[in-house]
């Protein structure tokens, strides 16, 4: 009886197992089927997504396209608006007509700028929006996946016109709101540099844009005002000026050049406290400009005069004076406490650590070294005997006072 009830049981149990396998064997195909149909959808999602992708792309290329054609289509000068004159009145003199004219002239003279502005502004603002699209496809172009599509390579050629066509318009219109002095405008094209420059320098089509705004500044108005305080490192010691006038010529050179960058309006726009946030013309244009002009082939070596250490220190005294003016802009102009930042920024940028080991100023004291041991000799020399006649003053005196009081005390006892 228990052999048979334990076949029983045996046989009970295989068929539980086979019945549960065959459960399991529903359960894997099941969910091999809602594996295959999500993938399933997740590919149509996929694709739809990048048929998306690709129709905004070209949509937004057309659209590019035709903003940049339209770009200067309202910029045209408006007829002046012309008073009725009337042919009855055959008595008006010549110089009420001369001066009805002359009015009519100044006033379309004073509006003319306004309305230049004023398109100038429109212009940027619709640079800006070409910008925010330009910068959507750029995202887009740093998909591998979607830039090897054929309807995307069709237009590749196209896509690098509208950028090269982008970034002339763009140049073009920071130099025009520079020379009016249009800040919204300036605002307006810097806004769209900082769109445009963070792009993956991994993918070349994501580049738009081939120079900085610093760049564009210090290439088209610093660049021409260096001339003049540069050429003055080519005169020699041959010339027959004594050293204070040479420091004297130097100085005013450079201050020169700083009042043509800060007293100009339409450099001033460029220091204004907002542009400096995120634009620091003052060490990306101007001291970049300046050192890199410095140490090229025209007049490194006039500047750092090998083997004249003297005309070598006039030279770099005088720099080093305009350097601090240049870290004081931070402090007049900026009225917020991260002002301390940008003047350290500057300290430790690129060109002024160039500037640095260009001078190789431990060279410089190996030459003066005589000099300066001698000199501070001399000081000290001349300090300690100064402290010397002094201090024997004063132990005189010292020694007159301790006498007189004692005599004083002798005197007292004498007398009790």
């Amino acid at each position: 009886g228990t052999e048979t009830h334990l076949k029983r049981c045996q046989d009970s149990l295989s068929d539980i197992h086979s019945k549960y396998n065959a459960v399991y064997q529903q359960m894997l195909r099941l969910l091999e089927r809602v594996h295959r149909k999500s993938r399933l959808k997740a590919d149509n999602v996929c694709k739809h997504n990048a048929l998306k992708q690709i129709c905004f792309v070209l949509d937004a290329m057309d659209d590019v396209k035709a903003s940049l054609q339209s770009l200067h289509h309202d910029d045209v000068e408006l007829p002046a608006k012309e008073d009725k004159v009337t042919t009855t009145s055959t008595s008006t003199s010549t110089s009420t007509w001369l001066q009805s004219f002359q009015r009519q002239f100044e006033s379309q003279i004073s509006s003319a700028s306004q309305r230049k502005q004023y398109r100038l502004l429109q212009r940027s603002c619709r640079l800006e929006r070409i910008a925010i699209l330009l910068c959507k496809l750029c995202a887009a172009y740093t998909q591998p996946d979607l830039t090897q599509h054929v309807l995307i390579k069709q237009r590749e050629s196209e896509w690098i016109a509208l950028c090269k066509r982008f970034d002339r318009e763009l140049h073009k219109a920071l130099i025009e709101s520079i020379q009016h002095a249009s800040l919204l405008s300036l605002r307006s094209n810097l806004r769209c540099f900082r769109y445009l420059m963070n792009g993956d320098s991994k993918h070349a089509h994501a580049q738009v844009l081939s120079a900085s705004a610093e760049q564009i500044v210090g290439d088209t108005f610093i660049k021409p005002k260096l001339c003049i305080p540069l050429t003055l490192f080519l005169r020699r010691s041959s010339d027959n000026s004594t050293r204070e006038q040479r420091k004297q010529e130097l100085d005013a050179s450079f201050d020169a050049l700083y009042a043509a960058i800060t007293d100009s309006q339409q450099l001033r726009i460029l220091f204004d406290t907002e542009v400096l946030v995120h634009h620091d013309f003052i060490a990306d244009a101007v001291w970049h400009q300046l050192v890199e002009h410095l140490f090229n082939e025209d007049f490194a070596e006039a500047f750092l005069s090998r083997g004249l250490p003297d005309m070598f220190h006039l030279h770099y005294n005088a720099v080093m004076r305009f350097f601090r003016r240049l870290q004081s802009l931070y402090f007049v102009r900026m009225k917020c406490c991260t002002h301390c930042d940008y003047d350290r920024y500057l300290y430790f940028h690129a060109s002024s650590i160039k500037f640095r080991q260009q001078c190789n100023l431990a060279q410089y004291f190996l030459f003066r070294m005589p000099l300066i041991t001698n000199a501070v000799l001399e000081v000290t020399r001349l300090q300690y005997a100064e402290i010397a006649y002094h201090g024997k003053l004063y132990m005189a005196y010292y020694r007159s006072q301790t006498t007189g009081q004692q005599q004083q005390q002798q005197e007292q006892e004498h007398v009790q």
